[in-house]
């Protein structure tokens, strides 16, 4: 993921990690993570610095309960392997 310049610290964070915010590493510009996230459809988002962001090209947004966007991800294979 790009984040905006001069970002200090990023973290991804959606109903895959519960709602808690999951560090990223900085390489080469850009932000990182490896994490397993189960089959399904998920909704996520990132905290720049510690504020809401999410990338102008992030997938499918849509309102969530909290009066933000927040992007959707669709892991193929049966919900709950």
């Amino acid at each position: 993921m790009k984040a905006p310049e001069g970002a200090a610290a990023v973290a991804v964070l959606g109903d895959f990690t519960l709602w808690e915010p999951v560090a990223m590493e900085a390489e080469d510009g850009r932000w990182t993570l490896e994490m397993d996230v189960p089959a399904g459809t998920h909704h996520f988002g990132f905290l720049v610095d510690g504020n809401w962001y999410l990338p102008d090209d992030a997938p499918d947004a849509v309102p969530d309960e909290w009066g933000r966007r927040s992007a959707t991800l669709v892991i193929e294979g049966e919900a709950g392997s």
